[in-house]
């Protein structure tokens, strides 16, 4: 996924997130949901809840309770490689 892509993010949660300012905080089952809301509009992601759990667990296994800002576009980033990886060729 491009910076841009990233960057501009869809509606819902992952919206929420963007717009929270530097230096702040988000509860990690936020940053969860929206890292999925992400994937699903951004990438048109479609798994199981399994698949998404585990795909969700590797990309937030380091997380502790809550997320610094700064740490979501690495995490962002970490989300789209691996779900582009599990859709397989397009």
């Amino acid at each position: 996924m491009p910076c841009s892509a990233v960057s501009r993010l869809g509606a819902g949660s992952a919206d929420a997130v963007a717009r929270q300012e530097p230096g702040m905080v988000i509860a990690a089952r936020e940053c969860r949901s929206a890292l999925r809301s992400l994937c699903e509009q951004e990438l048109s992601a479609q798994f199981s809840e399994d698949q998404w759990d585990g795909i969700l667990t590797t990309v937030m296994r380091e997380v502790g309770a809550e997320v610094p800002m700064e740490m979501w576009m690495a995490l962002a980033k970490h989300c789209a490689r691996i779900t582009r990886l599990a859709q397989g060729p397009q």
